[in-house]
């Protein structure tokens, strides 16, 4: 197992608590400040604390556990052989999903910066929708919302700054 600098633990902390709040809402948002909070927790542990009914906590936990943000960890009891199951952020796997979504963004940036390259652009200015060449030949170089006349638009964009510090960034996540 990695061991993490408390102000690594902390980062990844704070990340796990934004994937579960943008991927599932303000109920991930509430059962990752519980589990951050209270350590490893059963899903009716969870369901008491936060006051979410069960259904919708074990809907948000299967969704973080298969996005790889949560683990499940059995526990036998020893005197009555039943199973406890409780619900456990490790944080490698927080750090295993940002890396993989860092990933994922500049490989996406990487295909705007060439698309904004290559490709040729049209605004209107009346009401300034910015189309594509294909998309204005449809229209015979008309706006596809107000009809008004398109000019030629050129995207003084430059991504590589914003790529290159991804990528950066991504090699310190290894």
């Amino acid at each position: 197992m990695q061991n993490f600098r408390e102000e690594d633990l902390n980062f990844l902390r704070r990340a796990f608590i934004y994937f579960a709040d943008k991927i599932v809402g303000i109920g991930g948002f509430q059962i990752a400040l519980t589990l951050l909070s209270n350590g490893d927790l059963t899903d009716e542990e969870i369901s008491e604390l936060t006051g979410i009914p069960i259904t919708t906590v074990r809907n948000i936990l299967i969704t973080l556990q298969n996005l790889g943000l949560l683990t499940l960890i059995k526990e036998k009891q020893k005197n009555t052989n039943w199973i406890n199951y409780y619900w456990h952020v490790e944080p490698l796997a927080v750090k295993r999903f940002l890396r993989d979504r860092l990933r994922e963004s500049i490989i996406n940036l990487k295909r705007l910066n060439e698309q904004l390259k290559e490709d040729e652009f049209y605004e209107c200015l009346n009401c300034g929708m910015v189309f594509s060449r294909d998309e204005v030949e449809e229209t015979n170089f008309k706006c596809k919302v107000c009809g008004a006349e398109v000019q030629p638009f050129e995207f003084n964009i430059n991504l590589d700054p914003l790529i290159k510090e991804l990528a950066d960034r991504l090699k310190g996540v290894k």
